[in-house]
């Protein structure tokens, strides 16, 4: 799966996932509260090798509106939970420059770098399940 993020101005990016045999995704989303939440995921979900989390569930067929069904079975919900836990943890970190020691932040670091030499209508590329180095 290929997970595309380019800026379409200062406040809304592009969110587009290919993901071989299906849909593919292809969303504007808001920038301030949304990239930096999407990019821990993708550093949190690849450092625990989980394919339980946001982009694992992308790669499976799940959609964006199943991701929000709040129906979904108690162990996935579970799982999705203790992720998001993270996730919410690191983001508070990172956005207010501290560091808590997680495995996952030397890749946050680099997406976030990489995201940061994106020009508008660049691409950034970040492949699921992930690899370094990530790709502008």
């Amino acid at each position: 799966m290929l997970v595309c993020f380019s800026r379409i101005n200062p406040d809304t990016h592009r969110l587009w996932v290919l993901r071989p045999g299906f849909p593919d995704i292809d969303v504007s989303l808001e920038t301030c509260s949304m990239l930096l939440h999407d990019f821990v995921h993708y550093a949190v979900e690849a450092e625990m090798g989980t394919e339980a989390g946001f982009y694992g569930h992308l790669a499976s067929g799940w959609s964006l509106e199943r991701l929000r069904d709040e129906t979904l079975g108690m162990n996935t919900y579970a799982e999705m939970m203790a992720i998001e836990a993270t996730v919410g943890r690191l983001q508070g970190a990172f956005s207010k420059g501290r560091a808590i020691g997680h495995p996952a932040e030397g890749r946050l670091r680099a997406v976030w770098g990489a995201w940061c030499i994106t020009r508008q209508f660049e691409q950034l590329e970040l492949e699921w399940p992930p690899r370094f180095p990530v790709r502008v």
